[in-house]
């Protein structure tokens, strides 16, 4: 169970791109059972021009997808960051007094080596 606001966003940044990813998907499977008409919008076209739409569409869909993928490559790079400044935040665990009748104590806890540790 992960607690850090932070790392929550990001995960919730990454399952958005996955999801991206799954629609171009779906589109690029699609194309090469997609059957193409003339203007007149009733004959199919001859193969050699559907073929020269299927590698249009399919060349749109690839740059949307490596699009896609560079945005995702860039967010992971930020939470790898992230990660690595949180592996900074240091955590203090001092004994207070025992009570002898109980015998238990308080315990302080300080975090440090992060200005926005709470």
């Amino acid at each position: 169970l992960e607690e850090d606001p932070e790392v929550k966003r990001y995960m919730r940044i990454f399952e958005a791109f996955k999801e991206k990813l799954a629609v171009v998907d779906r589109k690029i499977k699609a194309i090469s059972k997609m059957e193409f008409l003339a203007e007149d919008n009733k004959t199919p076209l001859p193969p050699d021009k559907a073929s020269e739409q299927r590698a249009l569409l399919f060349e749109q869909c690839g740059e949307e997808r490596l699009k896609i993928e560079n945005d995702l490559q860039l967010k992971q790079s930020f939470f790898e960051i992230h990660k690595q400044t949180r592996r900074n935040v240091g955590i203090e665990l001092i004994q207070g007094i025992i009570d002898e009748n109980t015998q238990t104590c308080s315990w302080q806890m300080k975090l440090f080596g992060q200005e926005d540790v709470r």
